[in-house]
């Protein structure tokens, strides 16, 4: 090992880890500059995608660029070693961290295969606990997969089946300021915002009556869980 270090040529060292950190630099770039150009255009998802091999090959180019650099085999060997190490441990950086985060939503009783949750603002049953993602069957039968790291910190709220849910019903009375049409919509749009309420099921808005200076309508709302529901209720009368 002293005879490595001994052998050691400190500007070809630097020149070495200089480029490296190059090659480093102009891909973390690539991720950030493809990930916010992709919501505009989704073809550079696929690009996106591809980035981790073409980083991998950038890589492996470079080992194989350095090879007529260095006479020393040992010191080379010591390179490659060094650079493939730090490689697998960046490469592996995700999958490390979705498999603890995946291990400890495991061994919380609370979620099990079948159960119907919400995240964010997405809802579906819980179809497989995988090694690395959640995946979620939603009602329009569409699978989603969740990362577990990405699921580090965001609230799982567990909903009550989609056949067990009963509307809640109540009249809200509003001064004729407005016609009826946009008094509904705005209802409506009110009722979504709830943080309680089940998204696909939307609320039913009838006008139940009128008076002089007044509209009486029939509201009946959807809550993730029926003590849930009057919450709904007073957000909407708090917003009127």
């Amino acid at each position: 090992m002293n005879q490595i270090y001994q052998n050691i040529n400190i500007g070809v060292l630097a020149e070495y880890i200089t480029w490296g950190v190059i090659i480093y630099l102009v891909f973390r770039a690539l991720y950030d500059v493809v990930g916010k150009l992709s919501k505009k255009a989704p073809y550079l998802k696929k690009i996106r995608k591809v980035l981790p091999a073409m980083e991998i090959i950038a890589w492996m180019i470079f080992l194989i660029a350095i090879l007529p650099i260095h006479e020393n085999e040992n010191l080379y060997a010591l390179y490659v070693i060094l650079t493939l190490t730090l490689l697998g441990l960046w490469s592996a950086r995700f999958a490390i961290s979705d498999f603890i985060a995946g291990l400890i939503l495991h061994l919380d009783d609370d979620f099990s295969p079948d159960d119907y949750i919400q995240i964010r603002d997405i809802q579906g049953r819980i179809t497989r606990f995988g090694y690395r993602t959640l995946d979620i069957l939603t009602d329009n039968k569409e699978t989603v997969k969740f990362p577990y790291s990405r699921l580090t910190g965001q609230p799982i709220v567990k909903m009550e089946r989609p056949e067990k849910w009963e509307p809640h019903t109540f009249l809200l009375e509003l001064p004729r300021q407005e016609t009826v049409g946009k008094l509904i919509d705005c209802i409506k749009t009110t009722a979504l915002n709830a943080p309680w309420s089940v998204i696909p099921k939307k609320p039913v808005i009838l006008k139940q009556s009128d008076t002089e200076s007044s509209h009486i309508f029939k509201v009946s709302v959807y809550a993730l869980s029926p003590h849930y529901a009057p919450l709904i209720e007073d957000y909407i009368r708090g917003q009127f």
